[in-house]
């Protein structure tokens, strides 16, 4: 049995619990308010939510853009109608049931959401812990081993926080600066912009045609939720990780690259209907080595 604890770091009460296979609710407090809750069931954990975090889950769901605002509205509607009635089917499950998620990519996202929440917590100084032996109701489809949350364990998935451009320092190893180091790609018939940004939602360098417009700072997530799908659908597929991607529409297209193997960067280029993908994807393998040597310093 876990007993409240004062004193004990946020993550060696987690690895204690997870020993002792423990079910609970843990709750974390500052000057005596209530900061964040992990509940654990048998040692793993089923939920982490942190005052820390500008969202909840059913928010970044809508912000990568994996679930509309119409019918996350919808389905939280019929959440609670059915919850009203004694079901305690959760958002997840009936997003999963609605065939509006698959599960797998469900549990990727909601593992990447309390890994998160833990994250903020353990870096929150001056918390006091209690701890209460008490039968909470879980997912067991949406259980975790602490390796898989706890920060610095093991990857997780590309989901990026809220967009917030970020300065970062570049390698000179090229003889060029960051600012020179897409414009090669300009000359590419049907050209529009193309960015190099990291796996954590921020923008390294960009360039542009003249006579195009974007919003960095909308498209980058939105990416890194396109990315985020490929990879799922790659992991189900038993295709090994995910290297590049294509997105074509009706006025345009953005093809996307990682540039390394640890998959933390990554190179993208829109153009229009006029442009070649066989074309971009050349050039972009020329690319590439000059964008690792950029990247290798940060």
């Amino acid at each position: 049995m876990m007993n409240s604890s004062e004193k004990l770091p946020v993550v060696d009460f987690l690895k204690n619990a997870a020993g002792l296979s423990w079910s609970g609710m843990l709750r974390a407090n500052l000057a005596g308010k209530r900061v964040g809750v992990v509940v654990m069931h048998q040692g793993r954990v089923a939920w982490a939510v942190s005052d820390s975090l500008a969202e909840d889950f059913s928010s970044v769901l809508e912000r990568v853009g994996l679930v509309s605002r119409d019918k996350l509205m919808a389905a939280n509607h019929a959440l609670q109608s059915q919850r009203s009635q004694g079901n305690k089917l959760s958002l997840g499950a009936l997003l999963v049931e609605e065939c509006l998620i698959s599960t797998t990519l469900l549990r990727t996202c909601f593992k990447t959401h309390v890994t998160a929440a833990i994250a903020s917590l353990v870096e929150t100084p001056l918390l006091s812990l209690q701890a209460e032996n008490e039968t909470v109701a879980v997912d067991t489809d949406l259980l975790f081993h602490l390796g898989e949350v706890l920060p610095g364990t093991g990857p997780g998935l590309i989901l990026p926080p809220p967009a917030r451009p970020a300065a970062r320092r570049m390698g000179s190893a090229t003889g060029m600066t960051k600012d020179e180091l897409l414009t090669g790609l300009a000359s590419l018939p049907g050209y529009r912009y193309s960015f190099i940004a990291d796996t954590d939602g921020n923008l390294l360098t960009c360039h542009r045609d003249d006579a195009v417009q974007v919003e960095l700072e909308r498209i980058i997530p939105k990416a890194l939720a396109w990315l985020s799908s490929a990879c799922t659908i790659s992991e189900e597929t038993e295709m090994g990780l995910v290297v590049s991607s294509f997105l074509h529409g009706e006025t345009g297209s953005l093809f996307a690259q990682m540039t390394d193997a640890t998959n933390r960067f990554f190179v993208a280029v829109s153009f229009s209907p006029d442009g070649k993908l066989g074309v971009i994807k050349h050039k972009i393998s020329e690319l590439i080595p000059t964008v690792r040597r950029f990247t290798n310093v940060l």
